[in-house]
């Protein structure tokens, strides 16, 4: 995974944030003046491309602005790596719709706990069913599961567990991730620029954590991250 650097400036009383990947820059700025100086320091070093709007790419990232706030999502990498080179030969109205991103069965789970690892002629033949290896589809999970789909860490825990010795069940319990994820291929991180009312999102019993999961994460890295009102440029 490409590391990420960032760096806090203060420029006449505005606060900026500028994330460094390799050669990628993103500013996130309270005020043009900031951006403008720094490109003033760019431009005797090298040649570059600049780019702002309400609709911008990091890496693999798209961030939209609005009167709202800022979200965040990969969703044309989901599509693209994972989703259209999984199911690319699977007629799409096949595709079952899963409401949790790992089997939720407790039969299911004494299966995949008795279940031997796959060798040999075998596992080829189970990888050649599901177009990959379990490290190969797992990778990809996790890649877009620590950046934006923090819906799928469980289900990323419980698959990286058989990743050196795989067994049919882990890859059955992976075809359920993968049909969660087809259904649900479009779940932005939003960071409001008013702040959350957190009484309802807190109040919620055992049976609603699955449902209110994403909301709850996006309460917490709202208060954690978001700067009030700052534009991305």
């Amino acid at each position: 995974m490409q590391i990420i650097t960032v760096f806090s400036w203060t420029y006449k009383n505005y606060k900026s944030l500028l994330a460094l990947a390799t050669d990628d820059i993103l500013i996130a700025t309270q005020h043009k003046t900031c951006v403008d100086r720094h490109r003033s320091e760019l431009d005797d070093m090298f040649d570059y491309t600049f780019k702002q709007g309400n609709v911008l790419k990091f890496l693999n990232i798209r961030i939209i602005q609005s009167i709202h706030g800022i979200s965040i999502d990969q969703t044309e990498h989901i599509i693209k790596t994972i989703v259209n080179a999984y199911w690319k030969d699977t007629p799409r109205e096949n595709i079952k719709n899963q409401s949790s991103p790992f089997p939720t069965d407790p039969k299911f789970e004494r299966i995949l706990f008795k279940a031997i690892p796959l060798v040999g002629d075998k596992l080829k033949q189970v990888e050649k069913q599901h177009g990959g290896s379990l490290n190969h589809w797992v990778g990809g999970l996790m890649h877009v599961q620590v950046v934006t789909r923090y819906d799928l860490a469980y289900a990323c825990m419980r698959l990286s567990g058989y990743m050196s010795a795989p067994t049919l069940p882990a890859f059955q319990a992976l075809h359920h991730t993968m049909q969660f994820l087809y259904h649900h291929q479009h779940e932005p991180i939003m960071y409001p620029r008013k702040p959350l009312k957190t009484k309802k999102l807190l109040d919620v019993t055992s049976n609603e954590v699955m449902q209110n999961s994403r909301q709850l994460r996006t309460l917490v890295f709202s208060k954690i991250i978001m700067m009030e009102t700052s534009p991305v440029i």
